[in-house]
Order: structure tokens, then sequence, then C-alpha cells
């Protein structure tokens, strides 16, 4: 059973890691043709620092799913509700966090 599932979610990640990286590609590729040398220079610094926001946000993302599913496995609706809560608040505080220091 788990290997099944491990496997369609290896698959999954799998996709979404190339997905990703393709974008990157393309914004690259794109900025280079069209902008130069200076955008392909502020790209390439700024790259790291979004890369560090989308790690951050799939970590947070990857544990919300589990306390929330275990609240929901357990039939605990107000437990979900608080759940979804704080991890909307704390999603909008590291964007505010991050617009602030961007």
């Amino acid at each position: 059973m788990i290997g099944k599932v491990f496997k369609k979610m290896l698959v999954t990640q799998i996709l979404s890691a190339m997905t990703v990286t393709l974008c990157l590609l393309i914004d690259s590729i794109m900025i280079g043709q069209f902008i130069g040398v200076k955008g392909m220079t502020a790209y390439g610094l700024s790259t790291p620092i979004l890369l560090v926001f989308a790690a951050l946000g799939a970590m947070i993302a990857a544990g919300v799913q589990v306390v929330c599913g275990n609240t929901m496995g357990k039939g605990d609706e107000k437990g979900t509700n608080s759940c979804f809560s704080v991890s909307s608040i704390l999603a909008l505080g590291i964007s505010v966090i991050g617009l602030i220091l961007i």
C-alpha cells in the first residue's frame, strides 16, 4: 500500500520539479533575449531568494497537510478550521515579511 502511494507521489514530485526547472529555463531565455545582460544579472541575483521562499512555502505546506489531515481524520472540525486559520495567518505573515525585506 505505502509503496504504491510512494511511487505515485514520486512521479508527481519529479514532474513538479521538472516543471519548475523548465519555467526557470524559459524565464532566463526570455530575459536574455529581450532585456539583455543586466536583466540576466538581476534574474541571477533574485532567483536564489525566490527559491528560498518557495522551499519555505513547500515545507510549511507539507507540515500543514499532516496536521490538518490528522485533525480531519479524528473528525475534529474545530481543530481543522483552527489549523487552516493558523496556516493562512502564517502564510500572510511570511509574505508581508518577504515584501518588507525584499
